[in-house]
């Protein structure tokens, strides 16, 4: 199995900045709405993790999956509608630029492309804050190292049987 290399002289856990000791507190899906994200804010956390999909050249953040042609997303137990209005990476970042909070991707999409996309993404944030970024595709995760080596990359597994 591959594997994604961080910045030298090792990776380093999302708990490991300055000023900081313990775990960090990582919200699961804090960033995916608004009032997520605010409130998960307000309790403290230090990572908002967000779920992005790569839809018509566009980051949106949401768990679910979609179906095709279909205002509709789908998990495994429930469907939903498109909600209205478009919310994605850029709405996070404006909409949580006075916290400090770290950013925690989970690219759910779009290898190299979702790659290049965040890259432009945060050479437009006027506040700079902590990214990682994980994905269940090493398309993405090379990507990422390749153009944005501040980037922490994390493989992201949801089954024991991707560790073999």
């Amino acid at each position: 199995m591959p594997r994604v290399h961080s910045p030298a002289p090792g990776p380093r856990a999302p708990n490991d900045w300055p000023g900081h000791s313990g775990p960090a507190i990582i919200a699961h899906g804090g960033g995916n709405t608004v009032p997520l994200a605010h409130d998960f804010l307000h309790q403290g956390a230090d990572f908002l993790e967000v779920d992005l999909w790569l839809r018509e050249g566009q980051f949106e953040a949401r768990h679910e999956r979609r179906m095709r042609w279909l205002p509709v997303l789908f998990e495994k137990w429930y469907l939903r509608r498109v909600p209205g209005g478009r919310y994605g990476l850029d709405e996070l970042l404006t909409e949580t630029a006075e916290h400090d909070a770290g950013i925690f991707l989970d690219l759910k999409n779009g290898g190299a492309n979702a790659a290049a996309l965040l890259r432009r993404v945060l050479a437009r944030t006027p506040h700079p804050r902590r990214v990682v970024a994980s994905s269940q595709q090493w398309l993405a995760l090379r990507s990422i190292r390749e153009l944005l080596p501040d980037v922490e990359t994390f493989y992201s597994i949801d089954v024991r049987a991707k560790l073999d």
